[in-house]
């Protein structure tokens, strides 16, 4: 064998295209740009080439951000009036709770010509199906997605905004919602197969769970998957199962090397196998729509099989490089998707720890069983941070859950492909779907049982900034004492991962026992109310079922990072701890909030604040007049003219002011 691929500089390609990205994101000059290409000249005169490489890679990295810099909106999209957006289906998911669609706006009633931009629109209702390319008109108010977090600690959705180039979002009735027609190209005939597919998987046979299961397994549809199902799968660490990555593209290669087995018998076939198996992975790769997971497998896949077709020794930290350099490079907004950054870190783990495995080559089945533990272990070390920073919790259970998935997984998306061809041939296949219906029903009971343990999951998890940075070197520690023999190493590594521990410990910040909040919910005003470890949320002005599954969803990490187990929508009329809420009144402890969103009445009394909703539309001088509060609360949405005169009524009586416009949240009064 010739020199390995990993004498080629990936690790700093990859490294400097990502920080390139990033810097770009921090609005770093372009002069430091210019600063970084001079200072590699000088490197590569003094033969540093690897760092002289990763200066370049930067440059490259920053270069390929400020070009893919999507378009943003008009300013005038914002000023809060519904219009008629021509708009086409980028792509879209639906679920029980709705459906949320990405679509590129094209032109719209009432502005003048501006560069096309993207937006995500999000419906309510999910019945009617709304592929990619298919034309749109709709009728609705733009929002900007830039500027606020609802909450403290609460990830915002900023990185998926810039995944997806969004510059705009929106809220759209179902009846607001007429389709044009449907525009054709390569992703638009993936989505119909996809769908053609799924037709094949019902006429197969398949029941509604195990049709939920397998389209999530082999096409990466989870629209059709039951909430309940995908919240025990996330609750045991096996959603990555229900999620397109490596696992199911390692599946793709092993069912087409069972089919090119005969190939085995010609040895100079040997390269046609390798050659087959990579154009399977990408046509694959192709129909599931190119999601950052797959294309990373994709790419690492071509880059091990191109160095066994030339005679060279493949290293897989090289090929994992290449893979993130060459997605980074031709999209660069992939730095900012989580499952890209959750599936670059698994692997990472994985090369990193699963080597340990100490049992001899011979030793195959004691070798295999001690694998079977290892390898999700070594995933978990390496997702495990970002995982509890994402979610707000850790699966404990994830040995287990990983070691049926492991076995269930390969024979759920054969027996799926099995079931399609032959409904496709209408070859009868009663016995695959029934075994393939009993399979998903053994997953699903065997998830539900591990999730109902006590000890399923860590509970929830508040992970600041200083006790992220102390896990992830707690981790390199154990990997320093685990990878070299040196016994300084070994002894500094064993000093840093306690002490890194007690950090992270002692990171998390002291709550109050009670704590409201006034935010926003997506276009409507809302309040969220804490006490010990149960919070729920009241939308001011609207209560309908869609609008309070949407905060139960969106809110949820918000509530883990509060150590509440969950969150709730409630009505017009509840009490729990020191809330109560009675008609347009929220009492907390001594305090009474008037939540104005309904006609103004005589029996409001005294109140320590008003919360003037896009629902009130009064005067602000007669109801100022009337209801006296001691500080008004403005709600996001109000609009300028309607925000500028409460400002002015409030200055003229003396009235301090909460703007939800300058703060994106606000802890409203301490009970």
């Amino acid at each position: 064998m010739r020199a390995p691929f990993a004498s080629l500089p990936a690790l700093p390609l990859a490294a400097g295209i990502a920080a390139g990205i990033a810097s770009h994101a921090a609005a770093m000059p372009a002069a430091v740009v210019v600063g970084a290409c001079v200072a590699a000249m000088a490197l590569m005169a003094f033969r540093h080439h690897y760092a002289a490489f990763a200066l370049y890679a930067f440059a490259a990295g920053w270069l390929a951000a400020m070009l893919s810099q999507p378009a943003g909106a008009p300013s005038a999209a914002f000023d809060g009036i519904g219009r008629r957006w021509h708009a086409e289906v980028i792509s879209s998911s639906a679920g029980q709770r709705g459906q949320s669609m990405i679509v590129r706006i094209d032109s719209a009633d009432g502005l003048g010509a501006f560069v096309p931009f993207r937006a995500m629109v999000a419906v309510p209702d999910a019945s009617e199906r709304r592929p990619e390319g298919t034309l749109l008109v709709v009728r609705t108010a733009m929002q900007p997605v830039a500027g606020f977090v609802d909450f403290p600690h609460q990830s915002d959705f900023s990185d998926y905004y810039r995944q997806h180039g969004i510059a705009a979002r929106a809220y759209a009735a179902p009846d607001s919602i007429v389709t044009a027609g449907r525009r054709r190209s390569v992703a638009a005939w993936c989505a119909d197969r996809r769908a053609d597919i799924e037709d094949l998987f019902v006429g197969g046979g398949l029941d509604d769970r195990a049709f939920g299961i397998v389209s999530a397994l082999v096409l990466g549809d989870r629209d059709s998957l039951d909430e309940s199902v995908t919240e025990n799968f996330r609750a045991v660490g096996a959603a990555h199962a229900l999620a397109l990555s490596g696992f199911h593209v390692g599946v793709i290669v092993i069912l087409v090397s069972v089919a090119l087995f005969p190939l085995r018998l010609w040895p100079r076939a040997r390269k046609a196998r390798l050659a087959s198996a990579v154009a399977a992975v990408w046509g694959y790769a192709l129909l599931t729509g190119l999601g950052p997971s797959v294309v990373r497998a994709a790419v690492m896949l071509t880059t091990y099989s191109l160095a066994r077709m030339l005679g060279r020794r493949a290293s897989a930290l090289n090929a994992l490089c290449v893979a993130v350099a060459v997605i980074l490079a031709v999209s660069p907004s992939s730095l900012y998707s989580q499952g890209f950054r959750l599936s670059v870190a698994a692997v990472l783990g994985i090369l990193a720890f699963g080597g340990i495995n100490r049992v001899p080559r011979r030793r195959r089945l004691l070798r295999a069983a001690v694998d079977t533990v290892v390898l999700p272990v070594s995933a978990m070390l390496g997702v495990g941070v970002l995982s509890v920073w994402y979610f707000g919790r850790l699966p404990l259970l994830f040995v287990l859950s990983n070691l049926l998935v492991t076995l269930l997984m390969p024979l759920l998306m054969a027996g799926g492909i099995v079931v399609a061809a032959c409904a496709a041939c209408h070859i009868p296949c009663g016995a695959v779907s029934a075994t393939v219906n009993a399979l998903c029903g053994l997953a699903d009971s065997a998830t539900r049982a591990l999730a109902s343990l006590p000890a399923a999951d860590s509970g929830p998890v508040c992970l600041t900034p200083l006790g992220a940075v102390a896990c992830t070197a707690c981790i390199v520690a154990l990997w320093v004492y685990l990878r070299f023999d040196n016994s300084r190493l070994r002894i500094a590594a064993a000093i840093v991962a306690p002490v890194a521990l007690v950090t992270a410990a002692c990171s998390s910040e002291p709550l109050p026992r009670h704590e409201i909040y006034v935010s926003d919910a997506g276009g409507h005003t809302a309040i969220v109310m804490r006490s010990a470890d149960t919070m729920a949320a009241i939308v001011a002005a609207d209560t309908a079922a869609g609008t309070r599954r949407r905060i139960e969803r969106e809110w949820q990490a918000f509530a883990f990072s509060r150590r509440a187990r969950s969150i709730n929508a409630v009505g017009y009329d509840f009490a729990f701890g020191p809330f109560e809420r009675r008609a347009d009144i929220l009492t907390v402890g001594t305090g009474r909030i008037h939540i104005a969103c309904r006609r103004l009445d005589d029996t409001v009394g005294a109140v320590t604040h008003s919360l003037i909703t896009t629902r009130y539309r009064g005067r602000p001088d007669t109801y100022l007049g009337a209801v006296r509060p001691d500080t008004v609360v403005l709600a996001r949405g109000l609009g300028a003219a309607r925000t500028r005169r409460w400002l002015e009524a409030c200055r003229r009586r003396g009235i301090p002011v909460i703007d939800m416009h300058t703060r994106p949240w606000h802890p409203v009064v301490g009970p």
